[in-house]
């Protein structure tokens, strides 16, 4: 029916060759139009009655599944755990699993959301299990009643004495002179 629309014919030369042709035309010409604006006027009230529905649907789809949620999830009763808690998993979605914004703000399905959400915890878990626990500091070790503080030592002479009274070489006995010197 477009099609033949789009072929208006040139009224000023049928009109000059013959004006009776001029009005039978004119007025089919018209009626074709008027049909046409009709048939798309009620293509238009379809499709916004359509999407009216599916919005309709939508809406129903999400208030179930909020309910789903808060069944399934009963710390989500509190509003600010469930909003913080959204806003952490579709921070996660988003930097750990490579969705876009536009594709995390179209999840109405209550079951991704509840996947997320375990995928989430999951990765959370993970996370904190890698951060090592920080090292304790050796505790130093307290000393006994009784016993003094200053740490021995052994002078070279002291060694030196040592070493002549356990092997008994002239060796040992000459560096234990020089040490005394």
């Amino acid at each position: 029916m477009k099609g033949e629309l789009e072929n208006e014919p040139d009224w000023n030369a049928l009109y000059e060759a013959d004006p009776i042709a001029y009005v039978r035309e004119k007025d089919v010409w018209n009626e074709k139009k008027q049909k046409l604006q009709a048939v798309q006027a009620e293509t238009q009230r379809l499709q916004q009655e359509s999407a009216v529905k599916q919005q309709q649907q939508i809406q129903k789809f999400v208030e179930y599944g909020n309910q789903q949620l808060l069944d399934q999830i009963p710390e989500w009763q509190d509003s600010e755990i469930a909003n913080k808690e959204k806003l952490s998993i579709k921070e996660y979605g988003m930097n750990v699993l490579g969705y876009t914004p536009q594709e995390m703000d179209q999840v109405y399905d209550y079951r991704v959301l509840l996947g997320l959400r375990n995928a989430w915890l999951q990765h959370k878990t993970q996370q904190a299990t890698k951060v090592k626990p920080t090292e304790k500091k050796a505790v130093a070790r307290t000393a006994r009643p009784g016993t003094s503080n200053v740490p021995k030592t052994t002078t070279p002479v002291k060694r030196a004495r040592q070493k002549l009274a356990k092997t008994g070489k002239v060796q040992d006995a000459a560096k234990l002179f020089e040490q005394l010197i």
